[in-house]
């Protein structure tokens, strides 16, 4: 399963340079080769998306509830959001079908609060507004 998922991102991190690369004329050919990829079985769950690392963290001095509540608030006007509370704080989710698309993990670290944000399978041609939603959030 973990060799499927770093082949799944692996492939889409080479067509996300490729597309920062040639720019416009690739957009096409991203989107069928991230559809074939997925439907071929690319699938990720949380604990494989923290062994692969965060691909944003962000430290704050707001309560671990206030950030995990914004992101949940913001994502909602984009997709169904799925909370869970874990031992030090709260992962916030967006799932996609068996799989994840995005998710933020809110955790206590001594006085301050860190966000780590994951997604997969996701290929931003800008800024990802639920990416962005995190970085706001903080």
């Amino acid at each position: 399963m973990i060799i499927n998922e770093q082949l799944c991102r692996a492939s889409i991190s080479t067509l996300s340079e490729v597309s920062k690369e040639r720019g416009v004329e690739v957009k096409g050919i991203i989107s069928a080769v991230a559809a074939a990829i997925f439907l071929s079985g690319c699938t990720t769950s949380p604990n494989l998306l923290r062994e692969a690392g965060p691909d944003e963290t962000y430290v704050s001095t707001k309560d671990v509830k206030d950030i995990a509540m914004c992101i949940a608030d913001k994502w909602e006007d984009r997709s169904v959001v799925v909370t869970r509370e874990m031992e030090d704080g709260i992962s916030v989710r967006v799932p996609a079908g068996a799989s994840l698309r995005y998710m933020a993990d809110v955790v206590r670290k001594g006085p301050n609060t860190v966000t780590y944000g994951y997604y997969f399978m996701v290929i931003p041609i800008t800024r990802d507004p639920m990416m962005a939603a995190i970085q706001n959030c903080q």
